[in-house]
């Protein structure tokens, strides 16, 4: 039996339930016999045979009504199979046997972090790690509850303890770096995406979770190859689709951006961005209707201001009339700050000059210019529109819809 502990040490788990289950035939009913029960449900559960590992457990209780670590196990192999209630059931019983159970307070807190109680999980990573504070994961798991919490320089800290306990730690790198993203400090987040693609090569979210940064450093090209990478690593990741339909999308390259946003669709159909971002990727290609119909399908879903919008400007362009369906949606929004206005405008309520005194803020003063030019646009005065049109071009940030829209139109009236 000490051999197959020295194997699970090793990882080599197949090993290690070959010599278990020689200690296990020599004696089955042997109460002495718990540990190898145990020894061989962990490694199942590490090869994830949860089944045959919940059997083992089970027999260990059968055998030793009061080991704490057999009910740890049936723990942790509850939570595998995302039944956190049932988990906490069992690392509660453990603890009640033996309270200075390290694993159990780190398996129940990372149960009640997965099922958002993180002042619970939290208690108990952090008497998980003064049971034992070499332990990496306790470390790995209370940063990402300071993550959740918004505490982003607390679980670096975590993060960083994790790392010097465990420099091989993929999850810690991953965790760090998505705690420098949140500190807007980019260029040390893909620092630790870096390491932990190195440490884990298959991990699609390390690359996921790297294309954003590189997105928002203005890098749509590195962005676009790491969504790449991402979508070979899980085809069925929705929002590795999404995000690289919108690197396409700023870009300029608005067939590949809706030929994600399609797949998109296809993974999810309620997904609203998808819509939207697909109907204004057919607006700046000129595809009016289409883009129409994209809009008002994210409408249906969830009636939002900017979306209302687009889908009537979309309509107009397509020579329709647009303004029954923008009084309608205007109707169902619960709140008339900015881009009320703009709807305003657009319904003959006001004016041009009045939406630009009620845009407050840079962002919104450049989406007034790209909304103006198309008011004038609509009236089929394009002098008058293109001023505007160029304003909103030289203002707009450029992950902004309005500068993408300002740029096609240029583009269309030749004057870009």
């Amino acid at each position: 039996m000490g051999r197959g502990q020295a194997y699970s040490s090793e990882g080599d788990h197949d090993r290690a339930i070959q010599d278990y289950d020689q200690a296990i035939q020599l004696d089955p009913k042997n109460p002495k016999n718990v540990d190898a029960y145990v020894g061989r449900g962990d490694a199942s559960r590490n090869e994830r045979d949860y089944d045959r590992a919940m059997r083992d457990y089970d027999q260990a209780i059968q055998l030793d009504p009061k080991n704490a670590s057999a009910y740890v196990g049936r723990g942790l192999v509850y939570a595998s199979k995302s039944d956190n209630d049932k988990a906490i059931q069992e690392y509660d019983h453990a603890l009640q046997l033996d309270p200075k159970n390290a694993i159990a307070y780190l398996g129940r807190g990372i149960s009640y972090t997965v099922e958002r109680e993180n002042d619970r999980g939290l208690q108990d990573l952090d008497q998980a790690i003064e049971l034992d504070p070499q332990n990496a994961g306790a470390h790995v798991a209370r940063g990402a509850i300071y993550s959740n919490k918004g505490d982003s320089e607390r679980a670096i800290l975590d993060y960083d303890q994790a790392i010097k306990l465990d420099a091989k730690n993929a999850v810690a790198y991953l965790g760090r770096g998505a705690a420098y993203a949140r500190k807007d400090d980019n260029a040390r987040a893909i620092q630790d995406y870096d390491q932990a693609i190195i440490l884990d090569p298959k991990n699609a979210l390390a690359y996921h979770e790297r294309g954003a940064a590189y997105m928002r450093k203005g890098d749509s090209n590195r962005a676009i190859q790491d969504y790449d990478r991402a979508i070979h690593l899980d085809t069925k990741n929705p929002d590795a689709y999404g995000d690289r339909g919108d690197a396409y999308m700023n870009s300029g390259d608005y067939d590949r951006a809706i030929q994600d946003y399609d797949q998109l669709i296809r993974l999810n159909p309620m997904n609203i961005a998808a819509h939207s971002n697909r109907g204004r990727s057919l607006f700046y290609q000129g595809n009016f209707r289409a883009a129409a119909a994209a809009l008002s399908t994210a409408n249906q879903l969830e009636t939002n201001a900017y979306a209302s919008v687009w889908q009537y400007l979309a309509r107009k362009h397509a020579g329709e009339d647009g303004a029954a369906d923008l009084a309608t949606n205007a109707a169902l929004l619960k709140s008339q700050d900015w881009p009320y206005p703009v709807i305003e405008m657009f319904l003959g309520r006001s004016t041009p000059e009045r939406v630009l005194s009620m845009a407050s803020t840079p962002g919104e003063r450049c989406e007034a210019q790209f909304y103006i030019g198309e008011w004038h646009l609509l009236r089929a005065n394009s002098n008058m529109a293109a001023a505007p049109l160029r304003t909103a071009a030289a203002i707009c940030p450029k992950d902004f819809d309005e500068y993408a829209g300002a740029v096609a139109e240029l583009k269309r009236l030749n004057l870009n």
